[in-house]
């Protein structure tokens, strides 16, 4: 028996010093656990998952380095002892497809890649496939690219090594006992640092942030009684140098806009015109710059809203004035963005219509894009004398509920143009004409595929309304923020409270804590 034994351990000893790489690769050896692709399509497509299984299994096998195990039982992993799992779904919808693939670490359940294309004929996706056995060579099993292969264009590929996802730095305001109705964010006294300016039920207050800070420099009492504020907008409309405040505001006797414009000087918040009769919103544009544009409420006869967008200038004298740019095809002035949505280097139009519904126009007035879902939710409204009629007070009142912002932008820096929107839920669902009851919220970023426009990432939801939001930097950090207020209280004939939020970014399909 000892001899045997002595014999035995001499022939691994001589296996060991004979044979060291075979060794070293057989103890090394990965394995990895492909389950079946979902295939997601009307027709039969039995060739691409035959084309897939054999792609992987000659571009990922490799004798005493990497090994692939086929199983539609994830359950197998363990019997197998596998390092990795591979999953994926393959979706064909009329002549595109779309690829998306990850591969995940057995032992510890992370995820090593992720991948996702989109390709313009069915087969593209073995192209794919080959993309992603690529990376997986070259970046996981550590092995040279296959000869004729130098590696993946990052140009037609969009896929990366997974990384835990950043956290978005988040900053809450202290709550104010005031119901707020709008927010902007610019530099109104021209000391290279932008100020927060906050519209409520009868004031205009100006803040600045400084880190955690939120100090108040200006307090304005606005005249009530008749009047509704509604939203405040800044722009330097002049090109003087000096931005004006413009706070679009409703007279609720005569039905009419009754609009302020205001400017800062040492002194604080000056009144420079009072009693316009436009509504207002400013946006930004890649054509034209920062704009203001304006709407009147009374269209033909009494019909509300029924009325035309147009761009406003201001003269020498401080009168506005319609200008070029003509927008037929928006139903309100409030729920408009200029931005290059499809990525393509040409600017279009989003416009967000007074039933939630998001639609991209090309600047001839061609619709590209409507949306499935609804966005938006505004408690802001116009009245009117609608077609009710009581014998003993006339007509009755009706109300149209205005529309949220919307904003282009590449919070995480990308290269790639979002639009940017509010998704307020109403917890009456609409049906109440003369109520909306905004029970919680969040922002959302949809980004354009060959589909359309496709959810990027959103916020939590959050308790409350979101009354109002802006994209800019509020810290004066040099980068944008998205910042909203949030109004909140315990019934509809409570007490308001709001509060203002920023966020330094939207992560990708993930909702972010506050």
């Amino acid at each position: 028996m000892n001899n045997n034994y002595l014999k035995f351990k001499l022939f691994i000893i001589f296996f060991f010093l004979i044979f060291p790489d075979f060794v070293c690769a057989s103890l090394s050896e990965k394995k990895i656990v492909v389950s079946p692709f979902k295939i997601e399509s009307q027709e039969n497509l039995e060739f691409l998952e035959k084309g897939v299984v054999h792609m992987l299994e000659t571009r990922l096998k490799v004798p005493g380095h990497s090994s692939v195990v086929f199983s539609s039982d994830n359950l197998e992993i363990e019997s197998v002892k596998a390092d990795y799992l591979l999953e994926g779904t393959i979706l064909v919808f009329g002549d595109s497809v779309s690829t998306d693939a990850k591969l995940i670490n057995a032992s510890s359940g992370e995820i090593e890649l992720v991948f996702s294309q989109f390709g313009n004929k069915k087969g593209d996706v073995l192209k794919h496939i080959d993309l992603f056995a690529e990376q997986i060579r070259t970046d996981v099993l550590n092995l040279a690219p296959r000869q004729g292969n130098t590696g993946v264009s990052e140009k037609t590929a969009r896929y990366v090594p997974y990384a835990e996802p950043q956290k978005p730095v988040i900053w809450r305001s202290p709550s104010f006992d005031t119901e707020m109705k709008s927010i902007a964010v610019a530099d109104i006294d021209n000391d290279s640092k932008n100020e927060t300016i906050v519209l409520s039920s009868n004031m205009l207050s100006v803040f600045q942030r400084t880190g955690n800070s939120f100090k108040k420099m200006s307090e304005l009492r606005l005249a009530s009684g008749n009047k509704r504020h509604l939203f405040v907008d800044v722009v330097d409309l002049d090109a003087d140098g000096t931005q004006e405040i413009f706070v679009t505001g409703i007279n609720d006797d005569t039905l009419e806009p009754d609009s302020i414009l205001y400017h800062w000087n040492t002194s604080g918040l000056i009144k420079v015109a009072d009693h316009i009769k436009w509504l207002f919103r400013a946006v930004d544009t890649k054509s034209y710059g920062r704009i203001l544009l304006g709407q009147k409420t009374r269209g033909e006869g009494e019909r509300r809203l029924k009325t035309g967008i147009t761009r406003l200038k201001m003269d020498e004298s401080g009168q506005l004035s319609p200008a070029e740019l003509s927008l037929p095809f928006a139903d309100n002035i409030f729920g408009l963005a200029f931005g290059d949505f499809m990525n393509n280097g040409k600017e279009t139009i989003a416009v967000l219509n007074l039933k939630g519904t998001l639609s991209l126009y090309s600047f001839d007035g061609r619709e590209l894009f409507t949306s499935a879902d609804t966005y938006g939710g505004s408690g802001s409204y116009v009245e009117y004398k609608g077609m009710r009629y009581n014998r003993d007070s006339g007509y009755q009142m009706s109300r149209i509920y205005l529309q949220q912002r919307l904003f282009a932008s590449d919070l995480d820096q990308d290269g790639k143009t979002s639009l940017v929107t509010v998704k307020n839920q109403d917890a009456a669902k609409g049906l109440l004409s003369r109520l909306r009851v905004y029970n919680k919220g969040n922002i959302e970023s949809l980004l354009w595929n060959e589909m359309g426009m496709a959810p990027k990432g959103r916020t939590q939801t959050v308790s409350g309304y979101i009354c109002d939001y802006t994209i800019a930097d509020m810290d004066n950090n040099g980068k944008k923020e998205v910042i909203f207020a949030i109004v909140s209280s315990k019934g509809v004939l409570q007490k308001k409270i709001s509060r203002i939020v920023s966020q330094s970014f939207i992560v990708k399909g993930m909702m972010q804590p506050f």
